[in-house]
């Protein structure tokens, strides 16, 4: 994993698999995460899982960012079938960001996918300026625009994004 750049001594971040019924921490920047992405949306379309989702549903994978204990960001992994996954709830905490948390979490969820045998990785995301800087990311690391996928339709607030591993 790749370490947050500080001025501080650098420390190693810790990815793991998180359940948000049992970490009221999880299931706090899961409701942040819902919260700011709705109220960017201008046609109040939202697609953000609500935290109960990643504990009842076993398609779904919450992977949690740590850095000495302290969560820093949540990213989860939805099996769309046995070779395509969806990226989920991308959320990095403010303080955490432009530091590479989000390059390190998505990277690592990268690598679980591949491991999993997915052949794509697909990903709905927002238009607005909130989102701009996801958007920048999910470039860097590969993905490309394209149509909406699985039941999603396309409207003003969505831009779909595709990765082939």
């Amino acid at each position: 994993m790749t370490p947050i750049v500080t001025s501080a001594p650098k420390t190693a971040l810790e990815i793991s698999i998180g359940r948000a019924g049992s970490d009221p921490d999880i299931a706090a920047l899961i409701a942040l995460h819902q919260a700011q992405a709705l109220a960017a949306n201008t046609a109040c379309e939202g697609h953000a899982l609500p935290a109960s989702a990643y504990d009842r549903d076993p398609k779904l994978t919450l992977f949690i960012l740590r850095d000495g204990g302290n969560l820093l960001g949540i990213c989860g992994l939805s099996a769309l079938s046995k070779n395509q996954g969806e990226i989920k709830t991308l959320h990095i905490r403010e303080a955490a960001r432009g530091r590479g948390a989000g390059r390190a979490l998505l990277s690592h969820i990268i690598t679980v996918a591949q491991d999993r045998g997915y052949g794509k990785l697909w990903l709905e995301t927002g238009t607005a300026p909130y989102f701009a800087a996801a958007g920048h990311l999910y470039k860097a690391l590969g993905f490309v625009d394209c149509p909406p996928f699985g039941d999603y339709q396309a409207g003003p607030d969505s831009r779909f994004m595709a990765l082939d591993l």
